[in-house]
């Protein structure tokens, strides 16, 4: 194995004072080729599991502590959580790009409200279906129940209150109001 082999092998960072004296494994071409002597190691888990190895070495034998071993550490968890935090954007740009096509195919509209603040932002396709998509005012609290027929008001409301309050689903149709000639 090399340095990087039993770094992954092992539970714990790898210290190694001197590469010519080391019986845990050998030391690799590029690093021998290079004069190393010393170095550190540990291994970059995401998900407990080993991404990869980060490793630091020196032309000198015995340059580093057990306290470099806690930077390096360090430096690994802040490069695996920034793996993470990468990973989960991918993933949330592409659930983003899914969820956008399966709106557009569907022809729904969304909105957003913002309970701390009040307000209410529609998306382009909510404009279009209310016949809103002209309009360049921002959609006010409890203003979408204008763009729902009378019959059907008081119902819409209770639903949309109950989602608010309680957080239950809202799976709601309804009727647009009738046209005035």
């Amino acid at each position: 194995h090399s340095q990087a082999g039993y770094t992954l092998l092992e539970a714990n960072a790898v210290l190694v004072e001197d590469l010519e004296s080391e019986l845990r494994f050998e030391g690799p071409p590029l690093l021998t080729k290079h004069a190393v002597r010393s170095g550190i190691s540990t291994a970059i888990k995401i998900g407990g599991k080993p991404w990869g190895v980060l490793g630091v070495h020196d032309r000198r034998s015995g340059h580093f502590a057990e306290t470099d071993l806690l930077i390096l550490e360090s430096a690994a968890n802040i490069i695996a959580l920034t793996i993470m935090q990468i990973s989960r954007q991918d993933y949330l740009s592409r659930e983003r790009l899914i969820q956008s096509l399966t709106l557009g195919i569907a022809d729904f509209g969304t909105w957003i409200s913002d309970l701390d603040t009040g307000s209410i932002a529609w998306d382009h396709r909510l404009r279009r279906i209310v016949g809103a998509e002209d309009s360049k005012m921002m959609p006010k609290p409890g203003g979408y129940i204008e763009k729902v027929h009378d019959d059907d008001r008081e119902r819409i409301a209770t639903a949309h209150r109950k989602l608010i309050e309680h957080g239950e689903p809202l799976d709601e149709e309804y009727q647009p109001p009738k046209k005035s000639n």
